[in-house]
Formats: C-alpha cells, structure tokens, sequence
C-alpha cells in the first residue's frame, strides 16, 4: 500500500518541522495531543488450533487497481556478469537453512487475492507464521511442516465479534513475536467504517496454534493506512497513515500497554497522537528490539 519512510528520513522530517514551527507564533509551538483509549471490546479465543478445523467463515480479498505483475521461475533467464558472485566466499559464516515453499502460488488450498499482498513474516522459537492477505498459516521451524493454514484472518477474530470479526474487517494484518514475553502479536486495523479499529490479538503462551487475548481498540473516523508495529521492552508501537477526504493528514503513532496485553487485562491502554505537520512523509517505521533483554540504561552521571 502506501510507503513508508526510513527511521532517518523521519528524525529528518521531525527536525525540520521543529525548524519550521520555530519560526511560528508561540500559540502554533503546541506539540500534538495525545489520545488515551481503551478497548472497546475484549474476550479470550478458542485456540487456534481449533477454528482452524471449523468451517471458515466468509472471505474477503483486497484488490489495488492494478494487480501486481508475478513472475514465474522458468520465465527469466539468469545473466551472467563479470561482477556477479555466482558462490559464497571462503569467509562466509553463514549457511541456508530451511528452504521450502510458504503461502504464494502452488501453496495447497491458496490463491493469491489481492493485490499488494502485504506479506508479513514472524519467527519464533519453534514456529512462524505468514500472513499473506487475506490469510496466513503456522510453520514447523525445524522442519518446515504447515501445522495449520491457510486460516482467513477473520477466522482470529470471531469470538470477538463486532468490526474485527466482519468478512471485510480489514488488510495489512503485522505479525509479530515477543522475545521478552514469549508471546505471537497479530494486529491489523479494519476498513469496513468509519468508525475504524484496530484489532489485536496477543498468545496467552508462546504456542501460535493455542488461545488468544483479542481486543478491538477505537480508532476513530478516519481512515487509517499501511499499519506498521514493532515489539519494544516497554510497550507495543504502532504507526499508520492518517487520511481524510483521500488526503493525507500525517502520521499516527500509538502506543500500547504490552504489561497489560500479555496477560489479558481488558483495561489495557492505547494512547495515538497525529504528527500533522509531516505532510511530505508517509507513516514512520517503527523498530522492534531484536533480543529479550532490556537496552541498558543511559544514567546521568552529573
């Protein structure tokens, strides 16, 4: 869907509108207020192992105007250059793994609906998941065996009910995996408005196939595109494109309270804040903490 820009080009982007409103008069100096919410909707899944055996609930398939052109493996001719490594060097210290075929064309039971697809990919410590609109599918990490899928996203969230349960609840779902909390975090916001939502789901273990936290958080009335979310030591982030009218407003960042999402408390917090002055950027991405510890803490020594 829509692009999104580079951690630096944001810092970038900030710095200048921080410039520009220096030179704005002192009521304009105002940063942007932060919204505080709260699910609207909560309640804890069958396992996932379990719906995926029920029969799957109506689908739905988002189509860009223009289907994005796929390529097939026998109809490009390699071309060999001077300059092509055709073999790894001497000093490589890595090796392939696993190599086998994940939700795409000739995946059993699947057919490619929309168009982009917004694949999404999580590794966890024995499974992954795929997403690949409008489904996605658990993998065997160490052999690479489909333990479930495809699974229609709506499927994750009929015990939920309400917009995130809706056959066109929404596209672009993000997986991600928790490191510190051992826990699957599936997220995608609705299109079926306005109102808007964002619909979360959060493993009650480290088993993508068991039970799952669901909460619908309010998003209100405009339309939110290409959601992005990151894993961090304090919190889980969100950033997305804020549109009115088919303009671009800026930005929208939240952040919400990973504490309460990982244990299921449906008092969970969702705070937003709209960055209308970075017109000329598209949704910032935000960055997940690759290991399980905490970052060490800067301290003043003044």
């Amino acid at each position: 869907m829509s692009k999104s820009c580079a951690r630096t080009g944001c810092t970038f982007v900030f710095v200048l509108a921080v410039f520009v409103m220096s030179r704005t008069p002192l009521f304009a100096l105002e940063g942007p207020t932060p919204i505080v919410h709260r699910p609207e909707a909560f309640v804890v899944s069958p396992s996932l192992r379990e719906l995926a055996t029920m029969p799957a609930p109506l689908g739905y398939g988002i189509r860009g105007k223009t289907p994005e052109p796929r390529i097939s493996g026998n109809s490009v001719s390699p071309v060999l250059g001077s300059v092509e490594q055709t073999s790894p060097v001497v000093s490589s210290n890595f090796s392939i793994g696993l190599n086998f075929l994940g939700l795409g064309n000739g995946f059993l039971n699947f057919t490619p609906s929309s168009a982009p697809p917004d694949t999404t990919l999580a590794v966890g410590d024995t499974q992954i998941v795929q997403w690949t609109d409008p489904v996605f599918a658990v993998f065997d990490k160490s052999s690479g065996q489909v333990q479930a899928g495809p699974i229609l996203g709506n499927t994750l969230w009929s015990s939920l009910g309400g917009a995130c349960a809706d056959a066109t609840a929404g596209i672009e779902l993000i997986v991600q995996w928790d490191k510190a909390h051992q826990r699957w975090l599936l997220a995608e916001n609705t299109v079926g408005g306005p109102p808007y939502y964002s619909c979360v789901a959060v493993s009650t273990s480290s088993d993508a196939l068991g039970t799952y936290y669901l909460y619908q958080f309010p998003q209100g009335t405009p339309l939110l595109d290409s959601p992005k979310w990151s894993v961090w030591s304090n919190g889980y982030y969100q950033s997305q494109g804020e549109y009115s009218n088919s303009e671009f407003v800026g930005p929208k960042l939240c952040a919400y309270n990973s504490a309460k999402l990982v244990v299921g408390d449906g008092s969970a917090e969702q705070i937003c804040f709209v960055l209308s002055l970075l017109r000329m950027v598209f949704p910032c991405q935000p960055t997940s903490i690759p290991v399980s510890r905490r970052p060490p803490t800067k301290t003043n020594s003044s």
